[in-house]
């Protein structure tokens, strides 16, 4: 039986970057950011190969030689797609394994890490964008360095998106971090643009993050695909929009942003929308 405390459950986010590109390109998607702009670049470079994504990205997370890594691919398409063929550089690949959605391939990393399994684990979603996740004990003793710290996770097992079921993941999420509804800033959200999913996401969110204080419009809300579009990996592009925005510690803007369709739904909601950074 392994003794697990809270404190070696938390993971470090160590390494990250988008398109498969040079880090020119997790720069410029920065600043857009930053600037409240659309980034139009196409997230995808299909004349860069795999193997040189994934190098690039360990090496850049400062992950030590002959460490043990998990790759971790994800493909909410198709369950039954191969693997792609992968190598890295100077490292022992000891799990290679595919997962449908980001969140459930964190946790996936998180047990994997937490049992000492491996000693790094890489995200791969659509070779649009990567990170690489490690124990943050580890990360810390190392001298890694650390875009942000995942302090709670939770992924629902229900496939219903009811605003019950939305509503008790938040809260459990929050609850295993240790965090309050007023302690939370910034909330990135899905945001669709599809208007029945949007509004039962705001109804859920509204109900999840109701804070006891009077205090109004304490959290700023917004969603990348106000910068990206519909990008097919959107997922990981999120975790990367906000990772960047805690390392450099700013509110990102909303592009195009002038009010909500259905003011109705926001009533009694402490969500706000930032126009600038």
């Amino acid at each position: 039986m392994v003794n697990i405390n809270k404190q070696q459950k938390k993971i470090a986010i160590v390494g990250l970057n988008i398109n498969c590109g040079s880090q020119t390109d997790l720069d410029k998607f920065e600043r857009a950011i930053y600037e409240g702009k659309q980034y139009n670049h196409v997230l995808t470079h299909p004349d860069i190969k795999l193997n040189e994504i994934l190098n690039q990205i360990v090496k850049e997370a400062v992950v030590k030689a002959n460490a043990k890594i998990a790759l971790i691919f994800v493909n909410e398409q198709d369950d039954k797609t191969s693997l792609p063929p992968t190598e890295l550089s100077n490292f022992h690949v000891t799990h290679k394994l595919k997962s449908k959605t980001v969140f459930s391939g964190i946790e996936i990393a998180q047990k994997l890490l937490t049992l000492r399994e491996v000693d790094a684990v890489l995200i791969c979603e659509a070779l649009s964008g990567a990170i690489v996740l490690k124990l943050e004990v580890d990360a810390l003793k190392n001298n890694q360095p650390i875009y942000a710290v995942i302090n709670g996770l939770a992924v629902s097992q229900n496939s219903s998106t009811t605003p019950n079921n939305i509503t008790k993941t938040c809260r459990q999420a929050y609850n295993i971090s240790g965090f309050q509804p007023e302690d939370i800033d910034y909330l990135e959200i899905c945001g669709s643009g599809i208007l029945e999913p949007n509004e039962l996401e705001i109804k859920s969110l509204v109900t999840a993050y109701q804070i006891k204080s009077n205090t109004e419009f304490h959290c700023a809300i917004g969603s990348v695909k106000a910068n990206t579009g519909n990008c097919t990996a959107s997922e990981i592009i999120s975790i990367i929009k906000t990772v960047l925005c805690l390392y450099y510690r700013y509110i990102p803007a909303v592009p195009e942003w002038s009010n909500p369709k259905n003011i109705g739904l926001w009533k009694n909601s402490s969500f706000y929308v930032v126009t600038q950074s």
